[in-house]
């Protein structure tokens, strides 16, 4: 798709609407953890499916909002299918990172006077990020093409349970140069 168009239109798809599940059971949830409004409460397997509808044909990047809840502690990991097809390998294996603190505010020491490494602990929050490649082999957030007309995206579950806000289908912003910045 090079050459494709990047429509500057967003598209905003409220987990709450979602269209089917398969071996998924979901539970809609009202001002989850400070969020307000609704939010979908999904689980380590099984699917989830919206049907969104595309006004100007494109390539988009495609975020979520999502809170990580209590799992085995490891990444969130999903697939994510287009009409029922993977559009290409990397949308087969997404990870959505937790987020780790300092169980204590100060560095401890030994008897010997050497640092200890501090414990990490899970401190779960709301997060945004768009779907990328987290190997690091490709830089640039994925880009998915959907034609003008309706469109089925479906989230399936490979690891660890989450509470989705939203997926959002828009244009990710250019990272600046150093040069651009330093200006």
């Amino acid at each position: 798709y090079e050459g494709a168009a990047k429509p500057q239109e967003e598209i905003k798809v409220e987990a709450e609407t979602y269209a089917m599940t398969g071996g998924m059971s979901v539970e809609v949830l009202d001002n989850f953890e400070g969020s307000a409004g609704k939010s979908l409460k999904t689980s380590e397997e099984g699917s989830v499916e919206w049907d969104i509808e595309i006004r100007s044909e494109g390539l988009y990047n495609l975020g979520i909002r999502y809170f990580p809840i209590e799992g085995k502690s490891a990444s969130i990991e999903r697939e994510l299918w287009i009409d029922d097809e993977l559009p290409f390998a990397g949308a087969s294996t997404l990870t959505l990172p937790r987020v780790w603190a300092n169980e204590k505010d100060g560095i401890e020491q030994d008897n010997r006077g050497n640092d200890l490494r501090p414990r990490q602990v899970e401190k779960p929050m709301w997060q945004e990020t768009v779907f990328k490649d987290m190997e690091g082999y490709y830089v640039e957030p994925y880009q998915f093409y959907f034609t003008k007309g309706k469109h089925k995206i479906k989230l399936v579950s490979t690891r660890e349970p989450m509470v989705v806000d939203y997926l959002r289908l828009y244009q990710e912003e250019d990272t600046l140069s150093y040069d651009e910045i330093q200006k």
